[in-house]
């Protein structure tokens, strides 16, 4: 079984390898039939603390430009130079240049709230739930409690691979209503966790904030630790935030935002839907337009 991992670009519209950090150990340890080491690893905070530590302090430093490089990242995009970082997690929590990123301000305009392999559910099934792998992810699963408005809306997973810019930013014009950490594992959100059966949006640690938007309705987004992840960390204060402003950030690892949107409130864009429905996720940069408020014109 060819268990590589293929995404799309967009423009042009290329089906790519993905260049995975860690490969070897993490599908040895996944694919394993020692499925107590995988628990062991993953279930408690333990690792990922070690990991944090390590990555946080100066000796993780030299591993930066051999990762740069292995993972084709541009450093020229970076607010500080390369040599200027302090820690593996300093550079890994990086800041963009102003205006690397720009957005479309239209409010009917949805833009990616994070940067990474987008996977799109533009209207939920009757039974409510994704699929990723051939696994079944109720959205009950992603938000207990909370998910009945969202029930037959639309659902946006963006998965951040180790080489993406880290932090997250609010899709909208908003209002914050609620905001929650639901504890749990550490399993790693790369799509083979899946494959072997398990369920990372039910199970990983996850934090929920639940926002109202006059163009979009009601939108949770959720933003799902992983692997070595150290922590979720937010950093918008106040109740209020404007299309684009810095939610937080993730500290290393592997990760995913997911957004949830209410029924007939969110078009998604045709080439994201067309790659979701083959099982492909498509790379987006943050900012990019991903989708509009149902019943506005789309691109000329």
């Amino acid at each position: 079984m060819d268990n590589r991992l293929h995404y799309y670009t967009r423009n042009p519209r290329a089906l790519r390898e993905e260049i995975v950090w860690g490969d070897t150990f993490m599908r040895w340890v996944y694919y394993s039939k020692a499925t107590w080491l995988r628990e062991r690893l993953f279930t408690s905070p333990a690792l990922s603390r070690l990991m944090g530590r390590y990555f946080d302090s100066g000796c993780s430093k030299r591993r930066i430009v051999k990762f740069v490089r292995e993972m084709d990242i541009d450093p020229d995009e970076f607010r500080k130079p390369l040599a200027a970082f302090t820690s593996f997690n300093d550079f890994f929590i990086r800041q963009l240049k102003p205006g690397c990123r720009p957005f479309d301000p239209g409010a009917h305009i949805l833009p990616a709230a994070a940067e990474g392999r987008l996977l799109c559910f533009p209207v939920l099934a009757e039974e409510r739930h994704l699929t990723i792998k051939g696994k079944s992810v109720s959205i009950a699963d992603i938000l207990p409690g909370d998910h009945a408005p969202f029930l037959d809306g639309s659902v946006v997973v963006i998965r951040l691979n180790p080489s993406d810019y880290h932090r997250f930013h609010f899709p909208c014009d908003c209002k914050i209503v609620h905001a929650y950490k639901i504890h749990g594992a550490y399993y790693s959100v790369n799509p083979i966790a899946f494959e072997v059966g398990l369920n990372p949006f039910k199970d990983n640690l996850r934090t929920v904030t639940l926002l109202t938007s006059a163009v979009f309705g009601e939108v949770a987004m959720v933003e799902v630790g992983a692997s070595g992840v150290a922590s979720i960390v937010q950093t918008h204060s106040g109740v209020q935030a404007q299309k684009m402003d810095e939610k937080g950030y993730f500290q290393f690892g592997g990760s995913t935002v997911i957004l949830l949107f209410q029924k007939d409130k969110l078009m998604l864009d045709d080439d994201l839907v067309m790659n979701s429905a083959g099982g492909l996720e498509t790379r987006v940069k943050v900012g990019e337009t991903i989708g509009r408020r149902s019943g506005q014109p789309g691109p000329a």
